[in-house]
């Protein structure tokens, strides 16, 4: 596809045919998809600091990047991304003492995602949209719980530095 003319917001031209078919398919408009893919982005934020957490836990317990370098540093972080979001939230709990309540939120996060993007065929169409908590996270409401769960949890785990090192 090309690139997209600005239009002070409005998308105008170069949508591609599957666009409209995907909206219908899933039930969307635009405001929903909007939702939807902050709710798929906070996602996936919350997995990158599991993963940054772990890392550096990991770093320190091997005695900080001075001890093991740059390249040692690396692999420890290419190690902790590995697997699922459910082996970096185990990972997390288990290594970095991550509470109770933020490995609930994660979970809960991960389940919502995972009903969504994993549809079996005994769901019905409506239970396709991504329900946090069971609300729909293509309605401001929904995403604003989840958002604002995911938003406690990362100010929680804190800057990727925070004197872990």
């Amino acid at each position: 596809m090309g690139r997209e003319p600005n239009s002070g917001g409005m998308r105008i031209g170069l949508e591609h045919p599957l666009e409209k078919h995907l909206l219908q398919i899933f039930e969307l408009d635009e405001p929903r998809l909007f939702r939807l893919s902050r709710f798929l982005l906070a996602h996936a934020a919350l997995d990158r600091y599991l993963i940054i957490l772990v890392t550096l836990v990991r770093i320190k317990k091997a005695g900080g990047v001075s001890a093991i370098g740059q390249a040692g540093s690396m692999k420890v972080l290419e190690k902790a991304a590995e697997g699922t979001f459910g082996r970096h939230v185990n990972a997390a709990e288990n290594e970095a003492k991550l509470p109770e309540w933020a490995r609930k939120t994660a979970s809960c996060v991960n389940k919502t995602r995972n009903a969504f993007l994993h549809w079996k065929p005994t769901q019905s169409s409506a239970s396709t949209v991504p329900k946090y908590r069971g609300r729909d996270v293509t309605t401001n409401l929904g995403l604003l719980a989840c958002l604002s769960d995911v938003h406690k949890v990362i100010k929680h785990i804190g800057p990727p530095s925070a004197g872990l090192l």
